[in-house]
């Protein structure tokens, strides 16, 4: 670490680029996928309302099917719990640091709670609480400081069950609202690797694996040397529509779930971006 490259960001010392390391399906892609959902759903939300009651407009640059939350598979008491997103931030406001805290959570009805807190570089460095700007829970009243209860009106008779506060009040203008949206927008993830490149491989087989149980083991115990969540590999036939076309299979994983008492199975192209990689050597 060297000085120069140290940027002084309200009360913490930062690098201006961060990486994250660790083992191969230890949860690197999905701090990734996460940060990049949050992006997405903070940008188009407003947009989800309309294409989940009247199809997909044209101006709609997101479709609702593009937008739902994925819950933690392996731990089956918690599937059905809604999937929680939050982060802290710096924004710049008149030569001042105001930091803030904001989040959501996301179940298959919608938006089960919103959250927008904040404070000072002076409060942070006095260790006092953040104060709540606004915060949403279904099914209860939606509390608002006083600095936003002016535009209470407008957004609660507008607010519907997958748009965010934050998405709405930005349309509608309200300062500090267009400013937290501002800094997702600025702050998109990026992703190095190749998607599309994983994608295409992960559905290519190794040779006789479909019908050779040998070939399977084999290629189990090597996912096993940097993955050894995964138990089995399940094979589902996808008939030609063409004569002389051959036939494709889709791939699934079989993992144990935290408390090892039932199985998981997942389509294989939802594992890390790294189990893509392997299984395509």
């Amino acid at each position: 670490e060297y000085e120069w490259h140290v940027r002084k960001e309200g009360c913490d010392r930062v690098l201006p680029v961060s990486a994250i390391y660790g083992a191969n399906a230890s949860g690197k892609s999905n701090v990734y996928q996460a940060f990049a959902f949050m992006h997405r759903y903070v940008r188009h939300s407003f947009y989800l309302e309309e294409s989940a009651e009247e199809g997909i407009k044209k101006d709609a640059p997101v479709s609702l099917a593009g937008l739902q939350a994925e819950p933690f598979l392996f731990d089956r008491s918690d599937v059905k719990a809604p999937c929680k997103f939050e982060t802290e931030f710096i924004v710049r406001e008149k030569e001042r640091d105001k930091y803030y805290q904001y989040g959501f959570s996301l179940d298959q009805e919608g938006i089960a709670g919103e959250w927008l807190k904040t404070n000072s570089k002076t409060g942070i460095l006095r260790g006092r609480e953040y104060q709540v700007l606004f915060d949403r829970e279904r099914g209860k009243h939606i509390l608002w400081a006083a600095s936003l209860s002016r535009y209470k009106n407008n957004i609660e008779i507008s607010l519907q069950d997958r748009t965010l506060i934050l998405s709405l009040g930005a349309k509608l203008k309200v300062r500090v609202l267009t400013e937290i949206r501002r800094w997702f927008l600025q702050n998109e993830t990026v992703d190095y690797s190749n998607p599309m490149y994983d994608y295409v491989l992960c559905k290519v087989l190794p040779h006789h694996i479909v019908e050779d149980s040998s070939v399977k083991k084999q290629v189990l115990q090597f996912l096993h040397s940097f993955d050894d969540s995964i138990i089995d590999l399940v094979f589902k036939k996808i008939p030609a529509e063409k004569e002389g076309e051959t036939d494709k299979y889709r791939i699934f994983s079989v993992h144990e779930t935290a408390d090892s008492q039932k199985n998981v199975r997942i389509p294989f192209d939802d594992e890390s971006s790294g189990t893509m990689e392997m299984f395509a050597l």
